[in-house]
């Protein structure tokens, strides 16, 4: 079971940022949705699948992700290489 008030609390960020949020929902395939908002009392979040063709809407159930990954963090690495 995931923490299920930081995942809420990384929903809103991702909202008010229109970021996306990734998690694994139970085939071992990591999802990246863009959120759009909450249905039930808090029972999921719903919003577009980045990763279908036609980015479809979808609902996800919190007492079904496996796994929590949160709102990937963009970061560059710069490498210096010494030919000598």
């Amino acid at each position: 079971m995931i923490d299920v008030s930081n995942a809420t609390l990384d929903i809103i960020e991702a909202i008010k940022t229109r970021d996306s949020v990734q998690f694994n929902y139970g085939k071992d395939v990591i999802r990246e949705i863009k959120p759009t908002g909450f249905f039930g009392d808090f029972d999921g979040f719903e919003g577009i699948d980045e990763d279908t063709e036609h980015k479809e809407f979808r609902r996800f159930r919190f007492d079904k992700v496996d796994e929590w990954l949160g709102i990937p963090v963009q970061y560059k690495v710069f490498v210096e290489l010494d030919m000598t």
